[in-house]
C-alpha cells in the first residue's frame, strides 16, 4: 500500500484535488466545471465537463493540495500544503483574489452549504481553522485529532466531520461555537469522509482493515449522526482513500488507491456502495493510483483523479463504466466529496404595458444544473406598484399604485432550492442568483375632451391622444349624404404614424345641408382606444349681406368648416402628465 501523506511524510508527497462549480454566465446555468489541483505541477487544471476537455490551466503557487467550491458555484478555495495559506479563485474570471494564512500543513478543505464559513484541517498542527467568507480570514481556530485530513459539513451545516488519519477517530465538531462535540473511533488510518445528503450518515474510509496489517481491503466505516456511532463496516477495495455520496443518497463511490493489496502498479478501482444494504454492488476499474472523488450534480457521472497516470477517470453511473479520460496536471488527488452545484445566474429580463392596467409576465427559467427544481421570490418590490409572484412557475403580476404614472419601474427576484433538495445545491450568493425585470409603463391615452363645431364656424378647441407608440387614425361619419368620408381629411397625411405631429382635421362639407356625426379615434400600439364623437350641422351660407351666426360672407358658397386637432405623443418610456383642455 501507499505511505499515506501524514504530516510525517508531506516533504516527499504529491496531490491535487477535483470539485465542480460552474463559471458565471450571462444567463441560467452552464454545465459545471472541474477545478483540478495538480500538487507537483503547481496548478490548477479546469475542466469542462460539458467537453471533458480541459479549458484551461491556472498557476496557483506551492504544492495546491485540497480545495472546495462554495454553494453558489462563485468561489473556490484551494489549499496549498507547503505554504500554509487558502487561495481564494472566482470562478467569474478564474482569478485568485484573495490569500489566507491558516495552520500548518493545510489539506483538507469543505465549505459550509451556507457559504459563510470554509473549514480547513491542518494536518501539521492537528488543528482546524474557520474562515469567514465575507472578508477571508480566520475567525476560529478548533483543535482536533493528531493528522485531521479530510473533512465535510452536515447538510444542515450544524456539524463538521474531521478524519484524523494518525488517531483512526473522527471529531465532530459544532459549528454554533465552534467546539468538538464528539470522538467516533473508527478503522485504521481513516483518510475520506462524504456525508449523506439527509445528513443521517457519515460515511469514513480506512486505508485498512485493522491495525495489525494492511495486507488486506480497506473499510468503509458508516455513523449514525443521531448518535455518534459507527453502525456498519463496509469491506472496500484495497487502500480504501476517499468517499461522495450520490445526490440523491442511493449510492456511495469509494476509490481504492490500490487494484490489489500485492502491487500498487497496476490501475486501480472504485467500490460501489448500495446504501441501503451496505454492500459493494460494483467495482469500476479506473486509472493508476486514484485518489479523489467527486459526482456531477445531476448523478450522471462520477470522477475520480487518478494520482499515477495524471488523468481523470469519469464513470457513467448508468452503468458503472468509465465513458472518458482527462488528462491533467501531474498527481492529481483530492479529499472527501468536494461539490458545487455550478453557479446559478439569473437572466435580467423586461415587460411592458399601458399605465393603468396590469402587466404580466414569466421570469427567465433558473436552473442549478441538478435534479433539484428551483424555487424564484422577489426581493425587491417595484417602487411605483406592487408584484405578485408564482414562485413554482415564475409568472408575475405587475400593479401600479397609480393608474396615471409612466416611465420605468422595476423588481427583483431571487432563484434557491426547493426544501427537498442537499442545502448545497441552494444559491445563497446575491449576484449570482438575482436578477432584475424592468418594466415600461407606457402613457396612457388620456381620451379626446371638449371638441366642439359651431356651424360654418372655424374653432380650435382642442382633443389630446397621449401614447408611447404612434396611434392610428380613424374617422367615421354617420350620414356620409352631408359629410361623406371623402370630405373628412387629416392634415399632415402622417399623423399617427410618428411621435409629436400636430395634426389637423380638416372637414368640407358638401352642397347637401343636413346633420351628420364625425367619430375620431385612435388606437395605439396595446390596442387600447379612445374616441370622440362630434355632431356637425352643414347649413347653407348666409344671405348677402347677412351677419348671422358668425360666417364668412364672401366664402364659396357651402363655407368651409374647420377642426383644429392638436394630437400629442408621449415618448417611450417618458414620464407625462395630462390634463384635458
Amino acid at each position: 500500500m501507499k505511505n499515506y501523506p501524514s504530516w510525517r511524510s508531506l516533504g516527499a508527497w504529491s496531490a491535487a484535488v477535483l470539485l465542480f462549480v460552474g463559471l458565471s454566465a450571462p444567463a441560467a446555468w452552464s454545465a459545471p466545471y472541474a477545478y483540478v489541483a495538480n500538487y507537483s505541477s503547481g496548478t490548477v487544471s479546469v475542466i469542462d465537463t460539458a467537453t471533458d476537455l480541459v479549458a484551461l490551466t491556472m498557476n496557483l503557487g506551492t504544492h495546491p493540495y485540497g480545495d472546495a467550491v462554495s454553494p453558489d458555484g462563485s468561489r473556490v478555495y484551494v489549499s496549498n500544503l507547503n505554504s500554509d495559506t487558502i487561495s481564494v479563485i472566482d470562478t467569474a474570471n478564474d482569478q485568485v483574489v484573495a490569500t489566507v494564512n491558516v495552520g500548518v500543513g493545510p489539506d483538507g478543505v469543505a465549505v459550509s452549504p451556507d457559504g459563510s464559513r470554509v473549514y480547513v484541517t491542518n494536518s501539521g498542527s492537528n488543528t482546524v481553522s474557520v474562515i469567514d467568507t465575507a472578508n477571508d480570514q480566520v475567525v476560529a481556530t478548533v483543535n482536533v485529532g493528531s493528522g485531521p485530513h479530510g473533512v465535510a459539513v452536515s447538510p444542515d451545516g450544524s456539524r463538521v466531520y474531521v478524519v484524523n488519519y494518525n488517531s483512526d477517530t473522527v471529531s465532530v465538531i459544532n459549528t454554533e461555537n465552534d467546539q468538538v462535540v464528539a470522538t467516533v473511533n473508527v478503522g485504521y488510518l481513516p483518510q475520506g469522509v462524504a456525508v449523506s445528503p439527509d445528513g443521517s450518515r457519515v460515511y469514513v474510509t480506512n486505508a485498512c482493515a485493522s491495525s495489525t496489517s494492511c495486507s488486506g481491503n480497506g473499510t468503509v466505516s458508516v455513523i449514525d449522526t443521531a448518535n455518534d456511532q459507527v453502525v456498519a463496516t463496509v469491506d472496500a477495495g484495497f487502500d480504501a482513500d476517499d468517499a461522495v455520496v450520490s445526490p440523491d443518497g442511493s449510492q456511495v463511490y469509494v476509490t481504492n488507491d490500490c487494484g490489489s493489496s500485492s502491487s500498487c502498479s497496476g490501475n486501480g478501482t472504485v467500490s460501489v456502495i448500495d446504501t441501503a444494504n451496505d454492500l459493494v454492488m460494483a467495482t469500476v476499474n479506473v486509472g493508476s493510483g486514484p485518489q479523489g472523488v467527486a459526482v456531477s450534480p445531476d448523478g450522471s457521472r462520477v470522477y475520480v483523479t487518478n494520482s499515477g497516470s495524471n488523468a481523470v477517470s469519469v464513470i457513467d453511473t448508468a452503468n458503472d463504466l468509465v465513458a472518458n479520460t482527462i488528462l491533467v496536471g501531474t498527481d492529481p488527488i483530492s479529499l472527501g466529496d468536494f461539490v458545487g452545484p455550478g453557479a446559478l445566474i439569473a437572466s435580467n429580463s423586461s415587460a411592458s404595458g399601458g399605465a393603468g392596467t396590469q402587466i404580466s409576465g414569466t421570469v427567465p427559467t433558473l436552473v442549478n444544473g441538478t435534479s433539484c427544481a428551483t424555487t424564484d421570490e422577489v426581493v425587491q418590490q417595484p417602487a411605483h406598484g406592487s408584484v405578485v409572484f408564482l414562485s413554482s412557475t415564475g409568472a408575475f403580476t405587475y400593479t401600479p399604485s397609480l393608474p396615471t404614472y409612466s416611465g420605468t419601474d422595476a423588481f427583483t427576484w431571487q432563484g434557491g432550492a426547493t426544501g427537498s433538495c442537499p442545502s448545497a445545491d441552494a444559491p445563497t450568493d446575491p449576484v449570482s442568483n438575482t436578477a432584475t425585470v424592468t418594466l415600461t409603463i407606457d402613457p396612457q391615452i388620456l381620451g379626446l375632451a371638449n371638441l366642439a363645431l359651431g356651424e360654418n364656424d372655424v374653432t380650435y378647441e382642442t382633443f389630446s391622444f397621449t401614447g408611447s407608440t404612434p396611434f392610428t387614425y380613424t374617422l367615421a361619419s354617420s350620414n356620409g349624404a352631408v359629410l361623406p368620408l371623402k370630405d373628412l381629411m387629416v392634415n399632415p397625411a402622417a399623423c399617427g404614424a410618428m411621435e409629436n405631429l400636430d395634426c389637423s382635421l380638416t372637414i368640407s362639407s358638401s352642397s347637401v345641408t343636413g346633420t351628420s356625426e364625425v367619430t375620431v379615434s385612435a388606437t395605439d400600439a396595446h390596442g387600447d382606444t379612445v374616441q370622440k364623437t362630434i355632431a356637425v350641422t352643414v347649413v347653407p351660407p348666409s344671405a348677402p349681406g347677412s351677419s348671422s351666426g358668425g360666417g364668412s360672407g364672401g366664402m364659396s358658397p357651402l363655407g368651409l368648416l374647420m377642426l383644429g386637432v392638436l394630437v400629442l405623443f408621449g415618448r417611450w418610456g417618458q414620464r407625462r402628465s395630462h390634463s384635458h383642455g
